[in-house]
C-alpha cells in the first residue's frame, strides 16, 4: 500500500512531467497528523523520492533546509486544520496573471472552480520571514486558492489529488485568460449566478472528477516512465539554502 510520502513523491514527478516545476524552487506538501512533508532544498522535482522527504512540525520551520517552503506551507496548515495538501507553483501563466491588477477573470469553465473561492496576497519578498505566516493565513481565509502577487499560485484541499488538480486548472485558467486577451475582443462574461452555479457543481456532483483526472494523469505519466524513483545521494543534490 502506498504511503503519504510515496504519493507525494509521485505528485512531484507528475508536476515535472507536466512542466509545472521551476528547477529546485516551489513545493508540494502533504499533512499527516501534526507534521507535514517537504523535500530538502536543492532537489529537482523529478529527483524527489519518498525517503528524501522531511517531516516538519506544524509549529516550527527549523530543522529544514527548505526554509521558504516550511514557512509558506506551515502558514497554511496552521491556519487551516481542514487542509491535507498544499501546492505552490511558479507556473508561467499563473505568475503572469498574478502580476495583473484585475487578477483571475472568470471567463472559462474551469476558472469558475475559483469563483468566490480565490484570494490574493501582496508580494513581500521571498517567503523567509516567519511573521508573514499570519498574513498568508489571513489572505487565504476559507479560499481554496491564492494568487500570490508577482509570485505564483497556491492551492489547498483535503487531499493531494484535489489540491494538485486545482493548481493544474488554475494554471490552465490563467493560460486561457491570457490567450483570450491576445484576441483583442471583449470577453464574454457569464453571469454571476452562472459562475456560482458552476462553482457549486464542482463542489458537488463534479468534485470526484478532479481525483479521476489526477489518476488519469498518473497513468499517463507512468506509461511514459515519469514515475520511476531513482535513489539520489545527498552529497550530489541536497543543498542547504
Amino acid at each position: 500500500m502506498s504511503t503519504p510520502c510515496d504519493k507525494l513523491a509521485q505528485a512531484y514527478h507528475l508536476a515535472a512531467a507536466l512542466k509545472l516545476d521551476d528547477t529546485i524552487f516551489t513545493h508540494i506538501s502533504v499533512r499527516e497528523g501534526e507534521r507535514f512533508f517537504l523535500p530538502p532544498f536543492g532537489v529537482l522535482f523529478e529527483e524527489v523520492t519518498p525517503s528524501c522527504l522531511e517531516g516538519l512540525s506544524l509549529d516550527a520551520d527549523h530543522g529544514s533546509t527548505n526554509l521558504a517552503g516550511a514557512i509558506l506551507h506551515g502558514a497554511v496548515y496552521k491556519a487551516r486544520p481542514d487542509v491535507g495538501a498544499v501546492v505552490h507553483f511558479h507556473s508561467p501563466n499563473a505568475l503572469a496573471v498574478s502580476c495583473l491588477k484585475g487578477g483571475l477573470a472568470f471567463i472559462s469553465q474551469f476558472s469558475m472552480l475559483f469563483y468566490g473561492r480565490i484570494g490574493y496576497h501582496a508580494f513581500e519578498g521571498i517567503s523567509l520571514d516567519r511573521d508573514e505566516q499570519s498574513r498568508l493565513g489571513e489572505s487565504l481565509g476559507n479560499h481554496k486558492a491564492l494568487l500570490l502577487h508577482n509570485h505564483g499560485l497556491l492551492t489547498v484541499a483535503p487531499t493531494l489529488p484535489e489540491a494538485f488538480m486545482l493548481a493544474y486548472y488554475l494554471e490552465r485558467s490563467c493560460e486561457v485568460q491570457l490567450l483570450a486577451r491576445q484576441g483583442g475582443e471583449e470577453f464574454t462574461w457569464p453571469s454571476r449566478d452562472v459562475c456560482e452555479h458552476t462553482a457549486a457543481q464542482f463542489e458537488g456532483p463534479e468534485r470526484a472528477s478532479l481525483t479521476k483526472a489526477y489518476d488519469a494523469l498518473l497513468r499517463r505519466a507512468r506509461r511514459q516512465g515519469f514515475l520511476e524513483f531513482e535513489q539520489i545521494k545527498p552529497s550530489q543534490t541536497l543543498l542547504a539554502g
